[in-house]
């Protein structure tokens, strides 16, 4: 593919070819690794068009963390979740896609060894761990502080069982993870109530 050089007269398109490419790209290399020449020229653009656009490569993360989110929950409102099971449901359906899956895979083990990676990425986690607790305390009752437990509950076994099913898939099949999920999940929210009926 021919690149195309400086400011793209489509800048809409030319952001969304860049993300694609970087989410693949990380997937592959993980966030260090990637170089953004690479991601560039994997979407047809220059280098200078990605800089133009993300300003950084820390930017061009924080683009790639929003455009998994627009894809978990499309373009409902935050406030339009039906349901905790349905926003957890949602969370999950992320790892179905492959690409959406590599990239976070790549970016939990990143976050242990960069700075840049772990600060974005510990920041994502903290707006997914704070849309749990609102959702939790709406639907529950329950106070904030044991709704950010159960929120931080939650979404370590998201976390964790994505990460366990991509190390070895053979131990538990995907629907297996899903099940344990949404399980854990109704479990939390049927404590959370009776404690909110107790108080």
């Amino acid at each position: 593919m021919a690149r195309i050089k400086g400011v793209s007269k489509n800048p809409e398109r030319a952001q969304a070819k860049i993300v694609d490419s970087a989410l693949r790209e990380f997937g592959e290399r993980g966030y260090a690794a990637a170089s953004t020449q690479s991601i560039a020229e994997r979407a047809g653009y220059s280098q200078a068009t990605l800089f133009f656009h993300f300003k950084t490569k820390a930017g061009l993360l924080q683009a790639c963390l929003e455009e998994s989110r627009k894809r978990v929950w499309g373009s409902l409102a935050d406030e339009s979740v039906e349901s905790v099971l349905d926003l957890v449901a949602r969370l999950d359906d992320r790892f179905r896609d492959p690409v959406m899956a590599e990239f976070y895979l790549k970016l939990l083990l990143d976050s242990r060894s960069d700075d840049d990676t772990a600060s974005v990425y510990a920041s994502y986690h903290a707006r997914v761990r704070r849309l749990l607790r609102d959702e939790i305390v709406r639907e529950t009752g329950a106070s904030k502080a044991r709704a950010f437990e159960a929120a931080g509950t939650i979404h370590s076994l998201l976390v964790g069982i994505h990460a366990a099913h991509a190390i070895d898939p053979k131990l538990v099949s995907r629907a297996g993870y899903t099940k344990m999920l949404m399980r854990t999940t109704e479990l939390l929210l049927a404590d959370l109530r009776r404690q909110a009926k107790a108080v």
